[in-house]
């Protein structure tokens, strides 16, 4: 009960401090993005010292800082993000930058994992494998906060329309990337190699959209029932991203990122 508890108060003081920011934000000395930035490096540098002075609010924030479930976190904030970014897409105007979004999302993905891997691997002397799996995860960082400052700036809108398309595509060729990477580093020679790396990139990618286009279409399907009940329909897609990522990652094997943002476009 006492987890429980805490992690309510965590939660609490979690949405009352993004509100905090959303108010600062407003008055427009700093953009929102960068301030979440510089509040959650104050919240995580100052862990340890609240921690020792206040070992009762150290607690409640350790929950945050260092969650003892990284993964049950990931289910919780990433498929949400990710369909309302899918929703709020300018789909029909990406469709013309289809090629170049690819192009980042897919080639660019192994280049930039390439080059940093084997940087690292001159320079720390540290084996290809391990350097690799460092490029991979650094290769696809979530650019949500460049496009808001895009939006901000009143930067060309295909620019913003290509980092946001290839922001929703990218993870696919990392997944296959980790993958081969770490059958490579568990010493499963047969499971490593161009040709396993292309295979999992195919199933994973085609996996996931087929997946997110038929439970899509099926939502989409049920939205006019509901077209009089906004809180219903509201309900209904709130509750769609949890279950399509859980299911298309560990009951289908396929990408549950690309499940969620293929859902999300075709709603």
């Amino acid at each position: 009960m006492d987890i429980v508890a805490n992690g309510l108060l965590a939660a609490g003081f979690l949405l009352a401090l993004i509100a905090a920011i959303q108010v600062v934000a407003a008055r427009g000395w700093l953009p929102e993005s960068t301030l979440l930035a510089i509040v959650g490096l104050v919240l995580g540098a100052s862990y340890v010292a609240i921690n020792a002075v206040a070992p009762d609010l150290g607690a409640q924030l350790g929950l945050l800082v260092s969650p003892s479930l990284p993964e049950a976190y990931l289910w919780i904030f990433l498929p949400p993000l990710l369909f309302q970014a899918a929703l709020t897409a300018d789909v029909r105007n990406m469709i013309p930058d289809a090629a170049p979004i690819l192009m980042l999302a897919v080639v660019a993905v192994f280049v930039a994992t390439g080059l940093i891997g084997w940087s690292l691997s001159a320079v720390s002397g540290q084996v290809l494998p391990v350097c690799l799996l460092l490029g991979a995860i650094v290769a696809t960082t979530d650019p949500s906060a460049v496009i808001t400052l895009f939006r901000n700036v009143g930067a060309p809108a295909r620019l913003s329309r290509l980092v946001e398309g290839e922001s929703l595509l990218n993870d696919a060729a990392a997944i296959a990337i980790v993958g081969v990477l770490l059958a490579i580093l568990g010493g499963q020679a047969g499971d490593s190699g161009i040709g396993a790396a292309a295979q999992t990139l195919v199933l994973s990618f085609g996996g996931g959209i087929i997946c997110g286009y038929l439970v899509g279409r099926g939502v989409v399907a049920l939205l006019p029932l509901v077209n009089r009940l906004p809180v219903a329909a509201a309900t209904l897609t709130l509750a769609l991203p949890y279950p399509l990522y859980i299911a298309a990652d560990q009951m289908l094997h396929a990408s549950g990122v690309i499940a969620v943002v293929t859902a999300g476009l075709v709603i």
